[in-house]
């Protein structure tokens, strides 16, 4: 958000285009493109009067060469520009789902149940922890009083993709840290909408590394392994939880 009245989103758009990173200010909408959009977005409050609220929205980014685009965007934006995200921001992460089978989803889901309350400290307690957050509701929250074991027994119990989504994400209500409804559109996605908003190419770098690492993880896990009948499974910390604290998002 930056604070002058007379920067214009499309400024930004000119910048990132100038260097070789084609973007275009659209207005609102939802259409998948092969550009950098910047969007409007009626969640984002000003931090101040005067600020110009609007989201940037990348297009399908492959491997390290996407996470440099990222890095490059965001330092443009931040250094050259002055943008800025407050608390009413978001950092949302869609990763590729048209590989993943319904088993490997539901494990997925269950870690994500098991581990939300170390990925809220991991994200900082200030923005995207707990259930009142109506832009990024906890997924573990939805299962009620049940549980963590039974939570996670119910998403197991599920041998559909839309049964796994409607018990993971209630209503096919969208607005979850994990929102598993993208895996029903014609290009699956799972979207990670833990993170709060940011303008550092660091944390937003190394938060995506941990969703991908969590798929990896993920797709060995066995129902032991998740921890039915057991207590705290130590290797997940290792690989995952550790990892990721570790890289200061």
């Amino acid at each position: 958000m930056p604070r002058s009245r007379r920067w214009k989103p499309s400024r930004l758009a000119e910048v990132l285009s100038a260097v070789g990173i084609p973007c275009q200010h659209e207005g609102y909408t939802k259409k998948i493109t092969k550009h950098w959009k910047i969007v409007s977005d009626a969640s984002i409050r000003p931090s101040m009067h005067g600020d110009l609220c609007f989201e940037l929205v990348s297009p399908i980014l492959h491997a390290e060469a996407g996470m440099d685009e990222v890095r490059k965007v965001m330092e443009l934006a931040g250094s050259w520009l002055g943008v800025e995200a407050n608390k009413s921001t978001g950092f949302h992460v869609h990763v590729d789902g048209s590989n993943l089978s319904v088993e490997h989803i539901r494990k997925i889901a269950s870690c994500f149940i098991k581990y939300e309350s170390a990925l809220d400290a991991i994200v900082g307690h200030h923005t995207r922890e707990g259930t009142n957050n109506l832009y990024a509701k906890s997924n573990r929250g939805a299962f009620g009083t049940l549980s963590c074991r039974q939570s996670m027994e119910r998403i197991f119990a599920c041998r559909k993709l839309r049964n796994v989504i409607e018990t993971v994400n209630p209503g096919m209500e969208r607005r979850y840290k994990l929102n598993l409804t993208p895996l029903l559109r014609q290009s699956p996605t799972l979207e990670f909408r833990h993170h709060r908003g940011t303008i550092s190419p660091d944390r937003a770098c190394a938060w995506v590394g941990n969703d991908r690492q969590m798929l990896r993880i993920d797709a060995r896990a066995t129902p032991f392994f998740l921890g039915f009948f057991r207590g705290q499974y130590p290797r997940y910390q290792r690989q995952c939880v550790r990892p990721c604290r570790s890289t200061r998002v």
